[in-house]
Parts: structure tokens; sequence; C-alpha cells
């Protein structure tokens, strides 16, 4: 088979960007083939398989594989991990893939529009209606704003609060 050697993008663009090479098989935590080479065992993202089984199967340079993908360079002692060109991290640091928390669904909060503010009045002191009362950027309103407009909206009857109810019950019942 032939595959792509590493870092070979617009270098030596007179040299074959493509190297022969045995497939070994693939590393289960990048997805990477494992490629036997004659110089030692190599990591790479692309091989293409040759077009007739008389190219295949060549006994010569299934011999010639140095290596093994748990000792990639035969003779060295810091050979114990196939090499590839990313950076490490530090020592100390975690090198297993993190553990994802569970999908938690968060649900939106009532927004607070244009209107309301009109019909309640600005929050002194709150970002969020400095913001709308200048025509700046939108910001966030203050938590003691957010509960001074939803009470005024629970008290005209607004649908928005009923909606904003159903939406945390579900939540609820999701977690």
């Amino acid at each position: 088979m032939l595959y792509l050697k590493a870092d070979s993008v617009g270098k030596n663009k007179l040299e074959s960007r493509w190297s022969d090479g045995i497939w070994l098989g693939i590393r289960d935590e990048s997805g990477e083939s494992i490629i036997g080479t004659s110089e030692g065992i190599v990591k790479c993202r692309d091989f293409r398989r040759r077009p007739t089984d008389q190219e295949r199967w060549n006994d010569e340079q299934v011999k010639a594989v140095k290596g093994a993908p748990w000792k990639p360079v035969p003779g060295k002692e810091d050979g114990a991990e196939i090499r590839i060109r990313i950076n490490f991290p530090a020592e100390g640091r975690i090198t297993r893939r993190p553990e994802f928390a569970e999908d938690v669904y968060n649900p939106k909060r009532t927004r607070i529009k244009e209107e309301d503010l009109k019909k309640f009045g600005h929050t002194v002191g709150c970002p969020g209606c400095r913001a709308k009362s200048r025509g700046l950027t939108a910001q966030s309103h203050t938590e003691e704003c957010r509960k001074r407009i939803v009470e005024k909206l629970r008290e005209a009857g607004d649908l928005r609060i009923e909606k904003e109810r159903q939406r945390f019950e579900v939540a609820r019942r999701v977690r």
C-alpha cells in the first residue's frame, strides 16, 4: 500500500508525498492507521491500496518491515510509543480524554423585551436596562431586574411566564 507522509504538504515539491508501507491496523484512540516500513512503524491519516494483487502482496516488503506497534523503532530505548507530530501536554497534566458530563437541559428564561421596559420602567444599575435605554449593544439584565420584570409580567398575565414555567417543568423531568 501507499501512505501519505506526515508534514509533507508544500515541502520538497519534486519528491512524492506518498511512500510504500504495510498496513498493520488502526489505533483505537485516534483512528490513525499504523504502517510498517523498512525504517520502523509510523502513523498516517491517509493511505491507498495498490491496484493489483501482484502489487499488494510483496514478500520482500513484508520481510523488510522493522519494529512492531509496541516497539516502533528497534534498538531505541524511548521507542515505546509511535511518534506523532503534535504538542504533548506537560507532565502532570491529564493525558486521557476527559469524561463529558451528561447533557443537561438548560431552558432559556423569559426574554425581557423593549416594550416590557417601556411599560414597567428601567432598573437603576442594571447593565441590560442601561444598554437598552442608550441604544448600545445588548447586555445581560441583573437578577434583581429580571425578578422585578418577571413579577410585573406575572401580575399583567403575560403568556410568556406560563411558557417559562412549562419549560422548567420539562427540565425537571429530564434531569
